[in-house]
C-alpha cells in the first residue's frame, strides 16, 4: 500500500508513483565504458518526464555520467571497488522515485614502463635515466624513481603515454639498481629496473703531457667528450671544478678525440693530445681522454 502523500490535492492522493529502474548490477574492468539504461522505468498512470543520474565512487566522491539527464548514458570507472549508481525519475505529475544499481570495478589492464640509460655512469657525475611509460585501461598518475629500493623522487604523470627523465649521481663504485615504478589513477602499477655499475675516472697519459684533461661522459647516444671546439673550460671528473682550458680540439666519434690538450698554466702541459683511443672503457693509447676502470 502506498502511503498518502503530503502537500498534494485529493486527486493526487490516488495517483500512483513512478517506478524507477536503473538496470541490473554489473561487473566490469576498471576503465571500461559502462552503459546505463533507465528507460525501463515507467509510470502506471502517466509518463516519465525526467531522469537524473548520480554516481558514488568507492571513496565516497561523486562523478557525473556523459549525460546526467538522459534515459541512457555512460561513464568510465577509474577506481577499483563498488560504485553506487542511482537514477531518480520524475513523472508527468511531479512525483519521483529512485533505484540504485551496484557496479563492481575490477582490476584491468595496467600500465607498462621501460627504463634506459648508461650502464656505466661516472662516479660523481649527474647521469640521466629515462622511463617510457604507457597507460593501460586508465590514465597515468605518477612515477616513483628508486635507487636500491629506496625512493629518490616522485613525479606526476598524466595522459596515455609519457616519457620522463631523472638524474642520478653515484657517490661510489658498485652495482646499483635503478628502478621506475609507474602508477595509474586506479592504483595499478608496473615497474622496470636496470643494474648499473658506476666507474671512477682517471687521466690517460702516455704522450699528451701531464696536464689534466677533459673526460668522456657516456649517455644514450654512446657518449660525449666534455671538450668543445675552440677554447673552453675542461672540468675534472674528480672535483667537478675547472682544471684548465681546452686549447684546441676536434671530435671524432664516440670514444675518439683528436689533437686536443688542456693548458693548466704549467710548463708540462701537453701541446698535442694526439689520438685518444680510450675516452670510454679503455686506458690504452690514451693521450687526451679519461679512461674508465
Amino acid at each position: 500500500m502506498v502511503a498518502p502523500l503530503t502537500g498534494v490535492s485529493a486527486a493526487d492522493v490516488d495517483s500512483e508513483l513512478p517506478l524507477a529502474d536503473a538496470g541490473l548490477d554489473q561487473q566490469t574492468p576498471v576503465g571500461a565504458t559502462v552503459q546505463l539504461d533507465a528507460t525501463g522505468s515507467r509510470d502506471p498512470d502517466g509518463t516519465i518526464a525526467a531522469y537524473n543520474w548520480t554516481i558514488e565512487t568507492p571513496n565516497g566522491s561523486t562523478v557525473t555520467p556523459a549525460c546526467r539527464s538522459c534515459g541512457r548514458t555512460s561513464f568510465r570507472p577509474y577506481r577499483i571497488g563498488q560504485y553506487n549508481v542511482t537514477v531518480t525519475v520524475t513523472d508527468d505529475e511531479g512525483h519521483t522515485h529512485a533505484d540504485t544499481l551496484h557496479l563492481t570495478a575490477e582490476p584491468g589492464r595496467g600500465p607498462t614502463v621501460d627504463v634506459s640509460g648508461p650502464e656505466n655512469p661516472i662516479v660523481g657525475a649527474n647521469t640521466t635515466y629515462t622511463a617510457d611509460s604507457t597507460a593501460g585501461n586508465v590514465p597515468l598518475d605518477r612515477i616513483e624513481w628508486q635507487r636500491n629500493g629506496s625512493t629518490a623522487v616522485n613525479q606526476s604523470l598524466s595522459g596515455e603515454q609519457q616519457t620522463v627523465d631523472h638524474g642520478f649521481s653515484f657517490s661510489e663504485q658498485g652495482e646499483t639498481n635503478v628502478t621506475a615504478i609507474v602508477v595509474d589513477v586506479a592504483g595499478q602499477q608496473a615497474n622496470a629496473s636496470m643494474t648499473v655499475d658506476p666507474r671512477t675516472a682517471s687521466r690517460g697519459g702516455n704522450g699528451g703531457g701531464n696536464a689534466p684533461q677533459g673526460y668522456y661522459q657516456p649517455n644514450l647516444d654512446g657518449g660525449t667528450y666534455l671538450e668543445s671546439e675552440g677554447s673552453s673550460t675542461a672540468v675534472s671528473p674528480f672535483t667537478g671544478e675547472s682544471v684548465g682550458t681546452v686549447v684546441c680540439c676536434s671530435s671524432g666519434g664516440p670514444g675518439d678525440s683528436f689533437g686536443s690538450h688542456v693548458d693548466d698554466g704549467s710548463d708540462n702541459s701537453g701541446t698535442d693530445g694526439g689520438h685518444s683511443n680510450g675516452g670510454y672503457n679503455s686506458g690504452d693509447n690514451s693521450n687526451t681522454g679519461i679512461s674508465l676502470f
